[in-house]
C-alpha cells in the first residue's frame, strides 16, 4: 500500500490524447493492450471473482493477458479457521486463467496483514508475541514456522500447475522501522526474525519446483532508504541460497512521484542482482499524497488532471518498453475505474479516484490514448488469418509460415492466442510435426501420459528420436509450461535429429552475451549457445537476456520454430 510525503506536480499537459468533442469510445471496441505491448510484457489486472463475468469479463478477455486476484488468495480467505482451506473463490480465477489462456500471478502466500489471528497464537489460544519465556518463544518460533509451511505447500502443490509468478512474501521492509535494517516488525517478524522470509521462499521452491517464478513484493521500492533496505535484504539472502527469483514492484503511484530516475535506478539495481523486476500493482492516483478526495464523482476531475495522467502514464510505458528485459510483466491493480481501493484512501470519505485506463462507465480516457501512443483508434478490423494478429505485430510472418505449413492453428473463435505459454506437450508436437516425423504408438513411458491423449504419438516420435527425455521421476509433465531453456533444448536436439550443417553455426556468439547466463542450467547451456549460433534464438527484445527459466509464449515457439526450420532447410 502506499505511503510517503510525495507532493503532486501539475504541469502543462505535454500532448492531447483525446478531447469532450471526440466520440466515445468504449474498452469493449478499443485496441487491446496486451497486442500493443505483445512484444515486451503480458499486461495484468487484478480481479475479484464476480469480475469475472458481463463486462469485466469481456474488457479482461480483450485487453490483459494476465490477472491476479486482488484479495481472494490472501490467506485470511483461502484458510481462515487452521486446516481448513477454502479454494472456492481461487478456483473461479484459476480456470478463468486457463481457460482464457492468460498468465496467473498469485498474490500473496505470506502478508502481515489479512491473515488470520490463529496464526499468531500458541497451542492454547494465547498471543505469541506476549510470551516472555526463552524456551517457549522458541516452541512458538518452531510452531509458526510449521504453519506457514503448511499453508504455503497446500496451495502451491494445488495451483503450482497453473501459476506463473508467485508474491511469496509481501511488504517486509517497513517505511519507518526502529531496526537498522528498516524490516517491518510484523507479528511474523517479532516472533521468527528473518527466518520466516527464508523459510517462506525455501518452502515454495520445494513444493513449486525449480522452473516457479518467486518474488518478494513490496510498495515504495521507488524511494529511498526502503529501496536500499530491501536491496540489501534481497542481496543477502540470494548470496546465502534462499530462492528468490524477482522482485515485485507495487506501483502505487501518484501523478507527479516518483520520479522517472528512481523507478529506474530501481529497476536496475535489482536487474543487477540477476533478478527479474515485475510491475506488480499499478494505479496513478489523480491526487497527491494524502490523498485529499476533493473529487466526489469521475465528472468532477478536471480535464487537464486526466491529461496530466495520460503525460505520466506515457512516460512510465515508455520507461517499461526501454526496460522491458528487466522487466517480464506489468499487471494494474484493478480493471477500470469503477472499481478501486483508492477509494477508500481519500481524506474525503465521499472521494473518488480514477488511477486506471478505463473510466467508471469503461470507456477509454486520455491514459489510454498515451500508452497506446495514438491519438485516434483505427478499427479493430483485420484481413489476416487471426483476429488477434495484425500487421504490426512482431511475430506475424513466422505465425503465418507455420499456419500455412499446418504446423500450428489457430481457435475456433479465430484468434491464435499469441501470448498464452506453450505447454511440454504443445511444443514437443510442434517439434515432431515440423521434422515431419512419424506418429508412433503410445507404449506408456511416462507415468502422467495416457493411452489416446492427443499428443502421446507425437511424444513417442520425440522420444524416439532422443529430442525428450522425460522427468528422472518417470513423468513428462505434459502440461507444465516449456521454458526458455527447456525449449531451447528441444530444439537443439531436433537440429542434431535434421542432421543440420555444423558450419552453418556463428562460433563467435556465446552466451556469456546475455547479463543472466548464470542463471542458464548447466544441462542447457550448450544447446541455448548452439541455438543463439545459429541465430534461432536472439535473447530477449534487444539481446541482453536470455530469461531461462520464464516461459515460452505462442508467439516465441511460432517464431523460434520458423528460424529453427529456416536454419535446417536453407
Amino acid at each position: 500500500m502506499i505511503s510517503g510525503l510525495a507532493l503532486t506536480l501539475l504541469t502543462p499537459a505535454s500532448a492531447v490524447y483525446g478531447n469532450e468533442s471526440e466520440e466515445t469510445i468504449s474498452a469493449i471496441d478499443a485496441d487491446p493492450l496486451k497486442n500493443r505491448y505483445s512484444d515486451s510484457f503480458p499486461i495484468g489486472a487484478a480481479v475479484e471473482p464476480e469480475q469475472l463475468e458481463g463486462t469485466h469479463g469481456d474488457i479482461l478477455k480483450r485487453h490483459y493477458n494476465s490477472i491476479v486476484a486482488e484479495n481472494v488468495m490472501k490467506a485470511e480467505n483461502i484458510q481462515p479457521e487452521e486446516g481448513e482451506f477454502n479454494f472456492e473463490e481461487a478456483d473461479k480465477i484459476v480456470k478463468f486463467a486457463n481457460e482464457n489462456e492468460m498468465n496467473l500471478r498469485f498474490h500473496n502466500l505470506i502478508w502481515h496483514s489479512q491473515i488470520p489471528e490463529w496464526f499468531f497464537q500458541d497451542e492454547e489460544g494465547n498471543p505469541m508475541v506476549d510470551e516472555t519465556d526463552s524456551e517457549k518463544r522458541e516452541e512458538n518460533k518452531k510452531l509458526l514456522l510449521e504453519r506457514l509451511e503448511t499453508h504455503i505447500k497446500t496451495i502451491v502443490e494445488r495451483y503450482k500447475d497453473d501459476v506463473d509468478s508467485w508474491d511469496v512474501v509481501n511488504e517486509v521492509i517497513a517505511d519507518d522501522a526502529s531496526n537498522d535494517r528498516g524490516l517491518r516488525e510484523s507479528k511474523w517478524y517479532q516472533i521468527t526474525g528473518t527466518d520466516y522470509i527464508r523459510t517462506a521462499f525455501e518452502t515454495a521452491r520445494q513444493a513449486a519446483g525449480e522452473d516457479a517464478m518467486l518474488y518478494i513484493n513490496d510498495y515504495n521500492t521507488e524511494e529511498a532508504p526502503k529501496r536500499t533496505y530491501l536491496y540489501d535484504l534481497v542481496k543477502d539472502m540470494v548470496e546465502d541460497g534462499v530462492p528468490i527469483d524477482g522482485v515485485g514492484h507495487q506501483s502505487h503511484i501518484q501523478i507527479g512521484w516518483p520520479s522517472l530516475e528512481d523507478t529506474a535506478k530501481s529497476i536496475n539495481m535489482f536487474a543487477d542482482l540477476g533478478l527479474d523486476n515485475q510491475i506488480t500493482e499499478l494505479d496513478v492516483s489523480v491526487y497527491g499524497y494524502p490523498p485529499s478526495g476533493e473529487w466526489h464523482s469521475f465528472d468532477d476531475i478536471p480535464e487537464s488532471t486526466l491529461e496530466n495522467q495520460a503525460d505520466h502514464y506515457d512516460d512510465l510505458f515508455d520507461l517499461y518498453e526501454e526496460l522491458d528485459n528487466k522487466i517480464s510483466n506489468v499487471t494494474f491493480w484493478g480493471i477500470a475505474d469503477d472499481h478501486t481501493w483508492l477509494d477508500d484512501r481519500t481524506e474525503d470519505p465521499n472521494g473518488k479516484d480514477a488511477p486506471f485506463v478505463f473510466d467508471p462507465d469503461f470507456n477509454v480516457k486520455p491514459a489510454y490514448w498515451s500508452i497506446m501512443d495514438e491519438t485516434k483508434s483505427d478499427d479493430f478490423e483485420s484481413e489476416i488469418t487471426f483476429t488477434d494478429i495484425d500487421d504490426s505485430f512482431w511475430a506475424k510472418d513466422s505465425i503465418h509460415h507455420l499456419a500455412a505449413s499446418g504446423i500450428v492453428q489457430g481457435y475456433d473463435d479465430g484468434t491464435f492466442a499469441p501470448n498464452a505459454n506453450m505447454t511440454r506437450a504443445q511444443f514437443t508436437s510442434i517439434l515432431s510435426q515440423s521434422l515431419e516425423m512419424d506418429r508412433l504408438d503410445y507404449d506408456g513411458s511416462f507415468t502422467d501420459v495416457q493411452e489416446g491423449d492427443w499428443f502421446a504419438e507425437d511424444l513417442m516420435a520425440a522420444a524416439n528420436a532422443g529430442i525428450i527425455n522425460g522427468r528422472s521421476d518417470g513423468t513428462f509433465a505434459p502440461n507444465k509450461d516449456v521454458t526458455r531453456q527447456q525449449a531451447a533444448v528441444m530444439l537443439s536436439r531436433a537440429m542434431d535429429v535434421s542432421g543440420f550443417n555444423h558450419e552453418d553455426l556463428d562460433l563467435d556468439k556465446s552466451i556469456n552475451s546475455f547479463t543472466d547466463a548464470g542463471r542458464i542450467d548447466s544441462w542447457a547451456k550448450k544447446d541455448v549457445e548452439r541455438l543463439l549460433q545459429a541465430g534461432i534464438v536472439n535473447g530477449r527484445n534487444n539481446g541482453n537476456t536470455f530469461a531461462p527459466k520464464m516461459g515460452t509464449s505462442r508467439a516465441q515457439m511460432a517464431v523460434m520454430t520458423d528460424e529453427f526450420l529456416q536454419f535446417i532447410s536453407p
